[in-house]
This record gives structure tokens, sequence and C-alpha cells, in this order.
């Protein structure tokens, strides 16, 4: 079986901790929901079928969501529909993708295209998904490191500390030192 946009969005949404549904179209979208947050996904192979009915989708999404969003005011402005395409958007199109996110008229949108990888799908919903932030390391030889930062002291006694020497003799030197 091989793992569809749907199922890659379905899988990352769910890890984020948002409650999934099934729709009339279960094969190509669902419905998502946390306690901020309301939302529609809906997956397309083709750029022209999302440019063509992105609009319909969330107004359906909308009318089928009324009574919840009612009950439930604070959700109504954290509202999304999200567009995911397979296939790579021609350049000529790319404005019109830009303009989709632009209209908030109903819901916010996050409309991407070229999606194939789950990281593919994960950047494309980091709107969606709690804050991360990233720690880049270096990895360098801690020893090298810490003799960098210790420079400035008298070689023998930096030598002593990353070495193997008795700590009264490290002692001796650091009073020397003085």
């Amino acid at each position: 079986m091989t793992t569809t946009l749907l199922d890659l969005a379905r899988q990352v949404l769910r890890s984020a901790g948002y409650l999934v549904a099934s729709t009339e179209d279960r094969h190509r979208s669902f419905q998502f929901e946390d306690e901020a947050v309301l939302g529609s996904l809906h997956t397309f192979d083709d750029i022209t079928a999302l440019l063509e009915t992105w609009e319909a989708e969330q107004d359906s999404f909308l009318k089928r969501s009324a009574k919840a969003l009612r009950a439930e005011p604070t959700k109504a402005w954290n509202v999304y529909t999200v567009l995911l395409c397979s296939q790579a958007c021609p350049d000529e199109l790319r404005s019109k993708l830009d303009e989709i996110e632009e209209n908030f008229r109903g819901t916010r949108k996050i409309a991407r295209a070229k999606l194939q990888t789950l990281e593919d799908v994960r950047s494309a919903l980091l709107p969606l998904l709690p804050l991360q932030s990233v720690a880049v390391l270096k990895l360098e030889d801690p020893i090298k490191r810490l003799r960098g930062r210790l420079g400035s002291h008298e070689r023998r006694v930096v030598d002593g500390l990353v070495g193997e020497v008795a700590p009264d003799v490290l002692a001796a030197w650091l009073v020397e030192g003085r």
C-alpha cells in the first residue's frame, strides 16, 4: 500500500494532537480539530483542480460546520482550509496559489503544491503545528573547545585541566600563577 498525500497530512496533524475525521470524500479530504482550531484539508493530484474547486470546498465545509462554529465562537477565528497538491505548480500559476492564501474570506488558507514527502507535508502544515525550535549543534572536539576557552591561562594549567594531573598538583600550579 502506498502512502498518499492525504495519509501523510493525517499523520502530521494527528501527531500534533488534532482529532481527524473523515468526510464524504474520504479519499481526498478530512476535517481536523483541536481545542483552538477547526479545519478541512483537501488533497489534489492536479493543480488546476485545486485552483478551480478550492472555493467550493471551503464553502461546503463552512456550511457543514456552521452549527459547531456558532456553538464555539472563539474557534471561528481559527478556521482553516488546507489545500495540498502533489503536482508542482507551474510558475505562471504560482501567483494564484498566493492569492488563495491571501484571501481571508470565510477561512484562513494554506495552499501548497509539489508535496511528495512527509517533510514536505510537515513544512506545509507548519502554521497549524505547535511552535518548534531546532537547535543546530556543531560537532567539535570538546577538549579542543575547552582549550580554546582556557587559552589565556598558562599552558601547563590548561593541560592539567584537560588531562590527568592530580588535583593537588593542579592547585599548586594555579596558586603559583597568581
